[in-house]
């Protein structure tokens, strides 16, 4: 697989020839990940604008939540009209929806793609990058990844329980972090609690920020 510094590089390229900014596209799953994603770019807009990328965090309602195909779909319909485009999906669920796979094979130019295919093994399919990238919230979800930048302890994975069983603690785990349960009062939150330092030194243990930033270029992740 083409590494996402690569994806990088090019952007730099980019910028020295035309001197214009870069158009990066994030569809992702809900309002939680939309809060987090948005508090990120809020937190990098300077680094942002200093490598000429402009970042939109995909707000529309009616594409949150459902199966993985779902944001998929909504990242497939943006592929032409930015630079980047990244679907930021939980990694719960399979894909075995047969249109998203060829939509997917026709915009990645690959062979096949197999019936009930993880995510994680489609996102590795894509070994030259194409749109849209595929970023997984690991191992599970997106609460492991806010739990992990927050410093606090994760439950562990209990292999009794099923997959959907094992999210809702994580879910739980992080309401009682945060002390409520109104997602809409996250970005609050990490206003307080998720200073630039602390989100550069976490990132480095978490593959989709590490991911996410080596794909906006920004430096300084420890």
């Amino acid at each position: 697989m083409v590494p996402f510094r690569e994806v990088r590089l090019r952007l730099s390229r980019k910028h020295k020839r035309r001197k214009v900014f870069t158009t990066v596209f994030i569809a992702c799953e809900g309002c939680r990940e939309y809060q987090f994603l948005s508090y990120i770019k809020s937190v990098f807009s300077d680094d942002l604008d200093k490598n000429h990328i402009k970042l939109e965090i995909d707000d529309k309602r009616d594409y949150y939540g459902g199966s993985p195909e779902k944001r998929i779909s909504r990242a497939l319909k943006n592929v032409s009209k930015y630079d980047i485009v990244i679907a930021w999906l939980d990694n719960d669920k399979q894909i075995n929806n047969s249109n998203i796979n060829k939509d997917i094979k026709n915009s990645w130019c690959i062979d096949k793609i197999k019936k009930n295919i993880s995510l994680i093994e489609l996102k590795n399919l894509n070994v030259n990058n194409k749109n849209p990238l595929i970023i997984l919230a690991e191992p599970l979800c997106i609460e492991n990844v806010i739990i992990e930048l927050l410093g606090k302890k994760t439950p562990k994975y209990k292999t009794n329980l099923s997959t959907e069983d094992n999210v809702k603690i994580l879910k739980d785990s992080l309401s009682g972090i945060f002390g409520f349960k109104d997602i809409y009062k996250e970005f609050e939150y990490y206003k307080k609690h998720l200073t630039k330092e602390k989100i550069l030194k976490k990132a480095v243990k978490i593959n989709s920020l590490s991911e996410l930033f080596q794909i906006l270029n920004i430096q300084g992740v420890i």
